[in-house]
């Protein structure tokens, strides 16, 4: 009997000592640090580019009378344009560039939008980008989608694009003008500073201002200066690229 009474003694004991360790354990994982989240991918947006065209502080409208700084009077019945090649940089130098080729082709409604998609979040603190198509794309027939050669923005004579098209008339006898500005080294370049926090779905609005295409560094005159462009040799085509570099601006992000 007492030796029943012995081993019972052990054998709760050796029970009592299995509970503790249990509740330890317990606390002891309730109390560990949790394991790390994955971490998530990054989210990506969409950027609406909005591009309202103004000659001066007018709408760009098509057969409407504009005065540019050399006193021409000038209308307008056609603007086509490539904007190319967009690139979005961020504080810390890093960039985003997606391959984009838009024609924009003018309809008289002032205003042309298109939509980039799948772009990561973050800020961006600069907004470039080309009128024109860079060399890389600018010599090939072989092309589809904005750089399809049909669209007629394509000289076939010299194998390049026509960055930027303005056709119209002028002055008191109604002449003719047609502007064709290409050729690899009239590529117009923009930086342009802004703020894009790109937490959600975001639009940028800029500006194009045809005036400027005529003035600063050049008051560019139709009666003097070029008024029929249509190859590299024509020497209209350095002031007007010279003068373009002030043609767009960030007005908002949205």
């Amino acid at each position: 009997m007492i030796a029943i009474k012995k081993s019972w003694y052990i054998l709760m004991g050796f029970c009592l000592v299995i509970l503790l360790y249990s509740v330890s354990c317990k606390k002891d994982s309730t109390n560990a640090t949790p394991a790390p989240n994955p971490t998530p991918s990054s989210q990506k947006y969409s950027l609406s580019i909005n591009i309202t065209h103004f000659f001066g502080d007018s709408l760009f409208k098509y057969n409407t009378k504009f005065i540019n700084a050399a006193n021409d009077t000038i209308k307008f019945n056609k603007l086509a344009y490539y904007f190319s090649n967009l690139k979005l940089t961020k504080d810390d130098g890093s960039v985003y560039a997606p391959e984009t080729y838009f024609l924009i082709n003018f309809d008289n409604s002032s205003t042309a939008i298109f939509q980039i998609d799948n772009i990561p979040q973050g800020t961006y603190n600069k907004f470039s980008f080309f009128v024109g198509v860079d060399s890389l794309h600018n010599h090939s027939l072989a092309q589809t989608g904005a750089l399809d050669p049909g669209y007629g923005m394509f000289w076939s004579w010299n194998v390049g694009y026509i960055f930027n098209r303005l056709k119209g008339n002028f002055g008191a006898a109604n002449t003719a003008l047609t502007l064709d500005v290409g050729g690899d080294a009239n590529l117009m370049k923009y930086d342009l500073p802004t703020s894009i926090v790109l937490t959600s779905n975001k639009v940028v609005n800029l500006k194009m201002d045809i005036k400027e295409y005529f003035q600063n560094p050049y008051a560019y005159s139709l009666k003097t200066d070029d008024s029929s462009i249509h190859d590299l040799s024509a020497p209209g085509i350095s002031k007007l690229v010279q003068n373009s570099k002030d043609m767009f601006s960030v007005t908002s992000v949205q």
